[in-house]
Order: structure tokens, then C-alpha cells, then sequence
């Protein structure tokens, strides 16, 4: 199946470790091996208990009857991004990884400061409108997430006009977030809290994302980063030696453990899970 995709958008093969099918619901994405046999994985009990396992179940949905999967064809989880830097993309290529991403940063799932959202705002209105486009309020909910647009609305939307009359190479933060896990934070030290999040693992660390605002919690990189494989339990204990410990407690936990360990280069352990990776996104 992804030899067809490929030979139907004209795709150099050093794309293929870019890109990977996934199976994609409200309570789940995940994404497939080579080996793994679409159908089989669609098929409704088989699905029903990959989201049991894996999901975060929809509120008002009975758990035992989850929507029904569409398969994707999206970025690779467990491609570095240095490799994918040697990738020779053609035009098709580079606009499901920019689309892949924008719908990220529309969610809220790219963590970045004010001026990086401004810039990203001014691009992505280049790219849909054109170099000569009016900036108006409209503009804002497709080029802005919403925890952003709202807030002061008319210095956003003045800001984003004046980066867009000077948009030249701009040089942008280089953060694409491989997987996007649901959990809840517990932090151990310095103090004790529990927090709703969104955990997001590439080459650059780990980013713990607060559900409700949006915010960046924190970041580590994976060279100053410690974890415990969870073996079979729902919950990952990490730390930053002398600066924090914390856990995160989510059904994906293995799938932390895997994604970590592979960009790291660290060996698996038998508790890894048969999956590639997923991400519950809802």
C-alpha cells in the first residue's frame, strides 16, 4: 500500500522513512508497522480493543463501540530528524508535512512563544493568500490557535499584518512533535501537583503541554532526560537529574518508553509495546 502511494505522488525513496500509514479515530491515531495488515486492524473488535487499550475514551461515547478508524498517510513517529533533513522532498511531499504541522499548531500542540505563533501566522497567510493579501480579523482563526487569537485580538492581528509586510527568510523554531500522547502530569519535586496534559516526544526531548491553556509546562532535552521503562504499568517515572522529578501517568506509557528509546538509540525491552506508536488526539 505504500508503494502505491508513493508511485502515485511521484515520491523519491528517501522519503519512505518519512511517511507512515495510520489508523486515525476520535480516541486514538495509531500508527501501523510494515507488517501489520490494514484490514485486520480495522476490523471493529479489533479496533474496539486497541482503543480499550490505548484510547482515551470520548465523554456521552459508549467505550465498547469507538468510531471507526480512517487510515492516513502521515509523518513517520520514529523518523529523526536528521534523516529526514537527507530526504529529497518534491512539492506534494512537503505540503502533507506543512499541513501535518499547521493542524498542529491550529490545535495548540506547538509550543513556541508569542513571536514564533506571529511568524508562523504571517507564513502560513503568504502561503494561503499570496504575498499581496489584506490582513483581516477573519484571518485570524485559520492562521491562529484559538487560546491565541483571543487573546487581545487586535495587537495579534496587528502584529501578524507588520510581520507579513517584512516576511524575508524568516529563520523559524524547528520543532515538529513526533507523537502527541493524552496523560496526566504528577509532579514529585519540588512540589506535588497533578495536571492535565498533552505529552509530545521528538529528537529535540520531551514537551509536556497543559490541555487546558496551551501552555508549555516544560521541556527537556533527551540528553538530560532519566526515565524508568514502565513494564506494563500506566505510568512513566522521569526526571531531570537535580532540577525535577515527575510522572507521567497515561495507557500509552509503553509507547513513551519506545518512542524515547528509539531516538536514542537505546535498546527495547521486552515490555514494549507491538505497535509502532501511537497518539490519542481528539
Amino acid at each position: 500500500l505504500l508503494d502505491a502511494v508513493f508511485k502515485e505522488y511521484g515520491f523519491d525513496e528517501s522519503c519512505r522513512p518519512v511517511f507512515a500509514l495510520w489508523l486515525v479515530s476520535d480516541e486514538l491515531s495509531l500508527q501501523l508497522k510494515k507488517e501489520h495488515k490494514v484490514l485486520h486492524h480495522m476490523a471493529p473488535k479489533k479496533w474496539a480493543n486497541s482503543v480499550e487499550r490505548w484510547g482515551t475514551p470520548l465523554e456521552g461515547r459508549d467505550a465498547r463501540k469507538p468510531s471507526k478508524p480512517r487510515l492516513v498517510f502521515r509523518h513517520n513517529a520514529h523518523c529523526p530528524l536528521a534523516e529526514e533533513k537527507k530526504a529529497g522532498f518534491n512539492d506534494k511531499a512537503l505540503y502533507l508535512l506543512y499541513e501535518e504541522a499547521r493542524g498542529l499548531f491550529l490545535r495548540g500542540f506547538y509550543p513556541c512563544d508569542a513571536q514564533d505563533a506571529i511568524t508562523l501566522a504571517a507564513i502560513s497567510l503568504a502561503i494561503i493568500y499570496g504575498p499581496k493579501h489584506t490582513v483581516s480579523a477573519p484571518n485570524l482563526k485559520v492562521v491562529m490557535p484559538p487560546h491565541l487569537a483571543n487573546k487581545e485580538p487586535k495587537r495579534t492581528l496587528m502584529n501578524i499584518a507588520k510581520e507579513y509586510e517584512t516576511l524575508q527568510n524568516q529563520n523559524l523554531l524547528s520543532l515538529q512533535l513526533t507523537s502527541l500522547f493524552d496523560a496526566q502530569l504528577y509532579l514529585t519535586k519540588p512540589f506535588q501537583t497533578i495536571i492535565p496534559v498533552r505529552v509530545g516526544v521528538n529528537d529535540d526531548g520531551i514537551h509536556v503541554i497543559n490541555d487546558e491553556t496551551k501552555a508549555l509546562v516544560f521541556r527537556f532535552s533527551l540528553q538530560h532526560l532519566v526515565w524508568t521503562p514502565p513494564d506494563d504499568k500506566p505510568y512513566i517515572d522521569m526526571q531531570s537529574p537535580r532540577i525535577m522529578e515527575f510522572r507521567i501517568a497515561t495507557k500509552q506509557a509503553a509507547h513513551i518508553h519506545q518512542l524515547l528509546s528509539t531516538l536514542c538509540g537505546k535498546p527495547m525491552t521486552p515490555s514494549s509495546p507491538p505497535s509502532s506508536a501511537s497518539i490519542s488526539a481528539r
